[in-house]
């Protein structure tokens, strides 16, 4: 393969002897690096190379201007902004959320030559236009605001322009702008040079009358890489860009010069392979990048990443078998850990007006190993510590004053990080090279290379924060200045060193501008990605851009393709993934870049398209048998001493071998730690709550006006019961605040509930938590079974004797409602009315044989009343018998004693499978 830069070099050999003479402009300082490289092998003696620069130096140099660094220039920006409003309506936190689309407007509007006095008043104009009906008395706020900042964008551009003259700085596109004023006097001055611009494909307009002078003095060689396959295509975006251009400068054609090879349709091996999620397609690559280890050792390979984020992930994926790695675009500081330390400290510092802190929030910070360090250094169990107090004390979020609490004397000093308030970014700046100071002797004593560099960089960041925040008043509270750390963070990288001539070299698509390798793998060809699609971040409407000559979705596109396809052009092996699965964002769509090559018959018999999933072997799911040892039956007989609940029973009628592991092993299920208050908490809290409210009442009968009195107490007794099963930490914030509502209106709903039955039905409390128990003797064992639990209720209504337990789960009516005794002994959807019928039958046999009505009280949902317990006689929803009476209970009790038989029957084994 003979590269595009090769090609380049031997023909400025062939035609400029004198190459010192040349002014060569390429796309990135990436590809001048390449060239350089070409024209040093393709020279057989010494000779000064030509002046090698990038597109943005070359301009900067026209321009004259000193540039603008990403995080002055919002500042900038804002200061113009205050100088039109001494009492702005924005502040600086507000500002920034539109401030940084306004600059990306204007860098356009520059570097497109755009009469910008036209369009400021273009995009006024319109939109007064589409809301000429508004009268200023009928004009909202916001639609003031609205106008009042369409107004203001002329005023406000001129005066960022004149504020930037006063120091000679300029952003990318007025330096572009400027670049164009000054190119006639560049010429004058350099009448002999001569200029080649190399691998351009979409040119702004600045670029346009650059490029469009040149070619009138004659001083000019365009050098475009285009495969002769896209030539003829007019429909081709491949083309979209070299198309228009020479066909704009058909006069100079002598200035054009093309690649001299057509190796597009070339025999190829190109696999298309679509991969679910993105951590699956950077293993895909590892193993990849493993059977390609032997080429890798031979010749430059490609790894280009449409979604850079995806590098961490890549760079974890690499096997060892590929040694040489060169990352272009060096390794994110946001990835470190270091960095992301000190993104939890200021966020949590910068928050200075919250009155508390989530258990997350409080959990990530402490089990961070770098702040453990830090910790552990002034107390020795410090971070453990603390991570147990919070879990034992059950905290969802965390005071300041609970946050002091917690912390050991021998932690004093990191109360100003966590505990005081930091208003003030000088404070905070402080605290953190501190905290440097003692994380950077760790790191390089355990020979975390990474890490030291990032925290030199983050050093280096800091003495630039501080400068420019000392000079800037509303920037010296720690919230205002967040973002200015943020943005000066942003898009910083650590060198991670690599020969970019040799080895895996991983970039973005953009680097590979000019380059040229035999084997290419591009990663994440989505649609969304790669081309970016339809999304734009931009003040100026779609039809204005089109009316002004700005770039369109369109045009960036077509960006894009050419940069595909001209990766694709030399190569001889091209590995294409991209991700199956639905996102919210990018929809799991393979890019429209693929599903061209797909239809493309010239092209589409070089391809094999798969989709690669996970291996998973399906194995068929084994049963987990549990013998009834002697052991185990001796066990039972004592479990059935000491009693069985209906809890458990039920528990056994569900699962036995989660019978077996919770009330013989007594192995309870963990309980994860969470933010939220677990079901069993919840019901306890629900349960003390209404025994104390409904004490004062027992043998009463009940009234709606001592009830509606009640009612006044709930929030207190619901609040004294919170703290005591859950947490006594403050309820006036947070998820506590959530769950505390929710159990108020829970019982408030059972109170009026309650007040309604009152006024229609004569209601008796007669007991609240009954300890209730019975005795059954089963026939062929020489045991006595014992069954014992707490009733939550037994009131009179009516006249009638009625057991009631509350639930805070979800319960149908169904679920109290049977048909045989068979099936509340079989099936696990009939539980509630199996307890139901345990306590009748308890209750029975300690308070003597009576009718009894039996039901459920579903606290979540009140609406429906009572899931009263009834007995199906036949089909028909009339003949459904409530009544408990003896009959019931002696069927009941049989179907009960043949369950306990089955328990102790020594050849039914424990079962249940292995998932359990």
């Amino acid at each position: 393969m003979q590269s595009f830069l090769s090609q380049v070099a031997k023909h400025l050999i062939q035609n400029h002897p004198q190459l010192d003479g040349l002014v060569l402009v390429l796309p990135s300082n990436r590809a001048a690096t390449f060239l350089s490289n070409a024209l040093s092998k393709a020279i057989s003696k010494p000779m000064l190379l030509p002046r090698l620069l990038s597109i943005e130096t070359f301009i900067t140099e026209l321009s004259a201007l000193q540039p603008t660094t990403p995080h002055e220039l919002p500042i900038h920006l804002y200061d113009a902004y205050l100088s039109l409003n001494p009492e702005p309506a924005a502040k600086y936190l507000e500002f920034l959320s539109w401030g940084q689309t306004l600059l990306n407007d204007f860098d356009e509007i520059d570097r497109y030559l755009t009469p910008h006095n036209q369009l400021f008043d273009y995009l006024t104009a319109a939109d007064e236009i589409k809301s000429w009906y508004l009268k200023p008395k009928n004009q909202t706020p916001l639609v003031q605001q609205h106008f009042n900042f369409l107004r203001e964008l002329k005023g406000l551009y001129h005066t960022l322009e004149q504020k930037l003259d006063k120091d000679n700085l300029g952003y990318q596109g007025k330096r572009y702008r400027q670049a164009v004023a000054n190119l006639p006097t560049y010429l004058e001055d350099n009448p002999r040079l001569h200029y080649g611009f190399i691998g351009f494909n979409a040119f702004n307009t600045a670029e346009e009358t650059i490029v469009k002078k040149l070619l009138e003095a004659g001083t000019i060689t365009l050098y475009w890489d285009l495969d002769p396959y896209f030539k003829p295509d007019g429909i081709h975006d491949a083309n979209y860009f070299i198309k228009n251009h020479t066909k704009k400068w058909d006069t100079a054609t002598a200035a054009h010069w093309f690649s001299a090879d057509d190796s597009y349709l070339s025999e190829k091996n190109i696999q298309i392979t679509g991969v679910p999620k993105n951590s699956s397609q950077a293993n895909y690559v590892g193993s990849l990048l493993h059977q390609l280890s032997e080429e890798i050792a031979a010749a430059p390979v490609a790894l280009v990443l449409s979604d850079e984020s995806l590098l961490p992930l890549v760079l974890h994926a690499i096997p060892k078998t590929v040694e040489n790695i060169n990352v272009t675009m060096g390794y994110p500081l946001g990835n470190t850990e270091s960095f992301q330390l000190i993104h939890q400290l200021l966020a949590l510092c910068s928050r200075s007006s919250r009155l508390a802190f989530t258990r997350q929030e409080m959990q990530t910070l402490f089990s961070n190993p770098f702040f453990q360090s830090y910790v552990n250094q002034r107390n020795a169990s410090g971070s453990a510590y603390i991570l147990n107090r919070i879990q034992q004390q059950n905290y969802s979020s965390l005071t300041r004053q609970q946050l002091a609490d917690l912390l050991p004397n021998s932690l004093e000093a990191l109360r100003l990080f966590i505990v005081e308030q930091i208003p003030k970014t000088a404070s905070f700046i402080g605290l953190l090279k501190n905290l440097i100071t003692h994380l950077g002797p760790k790191f390089k004593a355990d020979g975390n290379t990474l890490e030291v560099q990032a925290l030199q960089t983050i050093t280096t960041i800091l003495d630039t924060f501080q400068d420019i925040t000392e000079k800037k008043n509303y920037l010296q509270l720690l919230a205002n200045s967040e973002p200015l750390f943020h943005a000066l963070c942003k898009n910083k990288s650590l060198d991670l060193k690599g020969n970019p001539f040799k080895g895996l070299q991983i970039m973005g698509m953009l680097e590979t501008r000019c380059l040229d390798f035999e084997t290419v793998i591009i990663m994440s060809v989505n649609e969304g990605i790669l081309p970016a699609g339809k999304t734009q971040n931009s003040f100026i409407p779609l039809d204005a851009k089109i009316e002004f000559g700005l770039p369109t979705y369109k045009e960036k596109d077509a960006v894009y393709t050419y940069h595909f396809y001209r990766l694709l052009q030399r190569a001889r092996q091209i590995f294409i993934t991209y991700n199956t699965e639905t996102d919210v964002l990018e929809g799991g769509e393979k890019s429209r870049l693929i599903a061209q090559l797909l239809t493309d018959e010239n092209i589409n018999p070089y391809i094999t398209h798969t989709i690669s999933s996970p291996d998973i072997p399906i194995t068929p799911t084994s049963m987990v048998h549990v013998q009834k040892t002697e052991g185990l039956i001796t066990a039972l007989t004592e479990l059935c001493e000491s009693g069985l609940s209906p809890t458990s029973l039920s528990t056994y009628i569900e699962d036995p071998y989660a019978f077996y592991k919770r009330y013989i092993l007594n192995i309870d299920e963990p309980q994860p730690v969470t933010n939220t208050i677990a079901p069993n908490l919840f019901g306890t809290i629900i349960h003390d709550t209404l025994e104390e409210l409904y004490a004062p009442f027992l043998n009463k009968r009940l009234t709606a006006d001592q009830l509606k009195k009640t009612k006044e107490d709930v929030n207190r007794v619901v609040q004294k019961q919170f703290a005591k099963t859950y947490s006594d930490s403050s309820i006036d914030h947070g998820q506590n605040l959530i769950v505390y509502q929710v159990l108020v209106r829970y019982i408030q709903n059972q109170l009026d509930y309650e007040i309604q039955q009152c006024q229609k039905h004569d209601i008796v409390l007669l007991g609240l938590e009954q300890k209730l128990e019975a005795f059954l003797k089963v026939p062929g064992l020489d045991k006595t079974i014992k069954i014992k639990g707490k009733l939550d209720r037994v009131d009179r209504y009516d006249g009638h004797i009625r057991i009631l337990d509350y639930k805070t789960g979800n319960v149908l009516s169904s679920n109290v409602l049977i048909s045989s005794f068979e099936e509340v002994v079989t099936q696990k959807q009939k539980n509630k009315a199996f307890q139901l019928l345990c306590y009748a039958l308890m209750y029975s046999k300690t308070m003597g044989n009576q009718p009894l009505l039996a039901g459920i009280i579903p606290i979540k949902n009140m609406g429906n009343g009572i899931l009263q317990f009834a007995l199906k006689t036949s089909g028909k929803p009339s003949n459904r018998n409530p009544i408990i009476d003896q009959q019931v209970l002696d069927q009941f009790e049989e179907a009960l004693i043949g369950l306990i038989r089955g328990m102790f029957n020594s050849k039914e084994n424990l079962i249940a499978s292995a998932d359990t």
